[in-house]
């Protein structure tokens, strides 16, 4: 397959070129998605847009509480970033766990949000911890949740002319916690058969939920589901061994999920709720610990 490439000196540069193209233009920085979807046929880009100059995209840093995290950051650098530590328990886990450590060492932060590909954890995490996305384009900027930004046929869904330059994150409160975890055949590279993020913030020292999000990922697909009606039955609850069975059985009804030759949609649910339970009682205690 032949197509031009297009490699932008800074993101002005990009925003023209994006703005005069639009629809024609494919974006690629590790590469890590693109190219396998064009190598399987998957994917039949005109123009391709290499963002490999673009280093301003490239950032971890701390401002006035607010973690900025840029669109070109690779996977690695922010699994070993030693500014989210403690409370960002869940964003450390995802990106150690995702796929396998080249990938990591190639796969970006935006690429991971906006493209189509099936390793959206990352995207999952970055959800339940209120993550907000930074879009630009040569007419504005716009700053909106990441869980408001609309999937549409596995990828997220962006204004004309728009890039996502970077995510944002508020300093977690004191009296909180998050996890992720999964449950798969490895550890690593194959995709999940469930996926949690979880984030837990408890009124102490009553022990009572003051705030509960939670998202889960391959239970139907790839796309993310953020759990409704059972954090709602712990909100403003103390958090005990009969609230958390009441929240177990209102979750096992809630989920929603699929069947394949990995697992049965029984199995799935069952082993969701066994994470929900597991996390839930680990973020409380780390909450406790940390408040000692």
């Amino acid at each position: 397959m032949k197509f031009d490439v297009f490699l932008p000196d800074s993101l002005a540069d990009l925003l023209r070129f994006i703005d005069t193209h639009r629809q024609d233009v494919s974006l690629i920085a590790g590469g890590t998605d693109l190219l396998p979807r064009i190598l399987r046929g998957q994917s039949h880009p005109k123009l391709v847009a290499d963002l490999s100059n673009l280093s301003e995209l490239d950032f971890v840093i701390r401002e006035n509480g607010i973690y900025r995290i840029g669109a070109l950051t690779r996977i690695s650098k922010l699994a070993n970033c030693k500014l989210f530590h403690d409370r960002f328990e869940a964003l450390r886990r995802v990106c150690q766990q995702l796929a396998s450590p080249p990938i990591r060492n190639l796969a970006t932060v935006g690429g991971n949000i906006t493209g189509p590909g099936s390793f959206r954890d990352v995207l999952m995490a970055l959800m339940s911890l209120g993550a907000k996305a930074v879009l630009k384009s040569r007419s504005g900027e716009r700053v909106l949740p990441i869980e408001n930004m609309p999937l549409e046929e596995g990828k997220m869904s962006l204004g004309g002319g728009e890039i996502l330059t970077e995510v944002q994150l508020q300093e977690l409160p004191r009296n909180s916690w998050s996890s992720f975890r999964k449950v798969g055949r490895r550890q690593s590279f194959a995709i999940p058969l469930v996926s949690l993020a979880m984030f837990l913030e408890l009124e102490l020292p009553s022990k009572r939920v003051k705030e509960l999000r939670l998202w889960f990922n391959h239970l139907r697909d790839s796309i993310p589901k953020k759990a409704e009606r059972t954090p709602a039955t712990l909100r403003s609850e103390p958090l005990n061994e009969d609230m958390i069975a009441r929240a177990c059985e209102a979750l096992s009804a809630e989920l929603q999920a699929s069947s394949d030759f990995k697992a049965s949609s029984d199995y799935r649910r069952r082993i969701a709720v066994m994470l929900f339970k597991e996390q839930l009682a680990h973020c409380a205690e780390m909450i406790a610990e940390r408040s000692r």
